[in-house]
């Protein structure tokens, strides 16, 4: 399983689709995981290279030591994205981001 460090914290993601592919990026809302989105990644893989994470503290990426803002939360995205090798992305999220 894939991890990207940042601050001293882990952040888990994972890749399903095809590498050539568009990219879709998926964000679930606070305080839930990303296998929150159930089988919606593996659907959309057909079509999109689909990339989902963990936002800090929830599912398998490390919690902050300290507060954060939405903007240390869309760096963390960034920093995903850059591990997974992707220059840009549609973005499809929740909570927070729908």
């Amino acid at each position: 399983m894939p991890f990207v460090e940042r601050q001293g914290y882990r952040i888990h993601y994972q890749s399903e689709g095809p590498v050539g592919a568009p990219p879709l990026l998926l964000i679930m809302g606070l305080g839930m995981a990303s296998d929150a989105w159930d089988t919606l990644p593996g659907k959309l893989a057909g079509r999109f290279r689909v990339i989902t994470f963990d936002n800090r503290g929830v599912g398998q990426s490390n919690a902050s030591p300290w507060g954060f803002r939405i903007r240390d939360l869309a760096d963390d995205a960034a920093s995903v994205l850059d591990a997974a090798r992707v220059e840009s992305a549609s973005v499809f999220g929740i909570s927070m981001v729908g």
